[in-house]
């Protein structure tokens, strides 16, 4: 499925929607971790809304290090940078 088919049907068991990075986003990694798996999108609201995010050269390191280093053990994810209808949506993958 593609990221706008994604947005539009909206959460579920491996699909997380959240505006910002925060404690909750690390919460739905170890979730996810514990389950088999499944994508957070930062940037996009509960109610399948784009909002708009600031990505710099490290947000991407640190976010990482934020979830390795508050879970034990360590969840080491995958993130990746993507563009949807010009905001930045950022996807991270269990």
């Amino acid at each position: 499925m593609n990221l706008p088919d994604l947005i539009k049907t909206g959460e579920s068991e491996t699909v997380e929607f959240k505006e910002k990075f925060d404690e909750r986003t690390i919460e739905s990694a170890v979730a996810f971790a514990n389950t088999k798996g499944g994508t957070i999108f930062i940037g996009v609201s509960d109610k399948n809304n784009i909002k708009s995010i600031t990505i710099g050269k490290e947000t991407l390191n640190q976010w990482t290090n934020q979830i390795s280093q508050s879970t034990d053990p360590s969840i080491i994810p995958e993130l990746r940078q993507q563009i949807y209808s010009g905001f930045y949506i950022q996807t991270q993958v269990e």
